[in-house]
């Protein structure tokens, strides 16, 4: 029931993120009915505008374990502009303590992760080492891979996720990188 509940707070938590105004929202619902409130209020502001908004949200949980799941939260919305926004988060869980882990807690040696995802990310990516990964189109200087928490765990691999804009231009789109668990066996905390 707790770990249910934990995984229904994170969608909850992203759908409010799209609200226009702070409000507390009890429920999906409440937060559905607040983002077509927020179009109207905007349409009624701006009365040239003439494109429509929609929000659509899905959670699937992609691995289970006794120790841990995984979870994959994908979000799409459009509100104007050029294009819509997509993004996907992926979250663990202790199944346990319904908590959310965090980096450290999955992996005990961040320097060697790090280094171990910017070998697969040139691998799965073509990016000869050679060439500078901002050479390469990515926003990525001096050659210093970031890691961030967008983490999953399946039965055989370490999922890393990075959204439009936070390591590349929209352009390129989203970037995934899979590493096989069994090259971070010694630093990974759980299986």
């Amino acid at each position: 029931q707790r770990l249910n509940e934990a995984i229904a707070d994170k969608v909850h938590d992203h759908a409010a993120n799209f609200m226009m105004e702070d409000s507390a929202h009890e429920d999906l619902n409440d937060v559905a009915n607040a983002f077509v409130d927020d179009y109207a209020r905007f349409v009624q502001e701006f009365t040239d505008y003439k494109l429509g908004w929609y929000l659509k949200i899905s959670a699937e949980v992609i691995y289970e374990s006794i120790e841990f799941i995984s979870l994959m939260i994908d979000i799409e919305t459009f509100t104007g502009g050029a294009h819509p926004n997509a993004t996907t988060n992926y979250y663990v869980f202790n199944t346990k303590t319904s908590q959310a882990l965090s980096l450290s807690d999955i992996i005990s040696d961040t320097t060697q992760f790090k280094q171990i995802l910017k070998g697969n990310f040139r691998k799965q990516k073509g990016i000869d080492d050679s060439i500078s990964l901002a050479e390469a189109g990515y926003n990525i200087y001096d050659d210093e891979f970031v890691i961030n928490e967008n983490i999953a765990i399946t039965e055989d691999q370490v999922i890393v996720h990075f959204n439009p804009y936070e390591i590349a231009p929209y352009s390129m789109g989203p970037t995934t990188v899979k590493i096989d668990k069994n090259e971070l066996q010694s630093i990974m905390k759980i299986n």
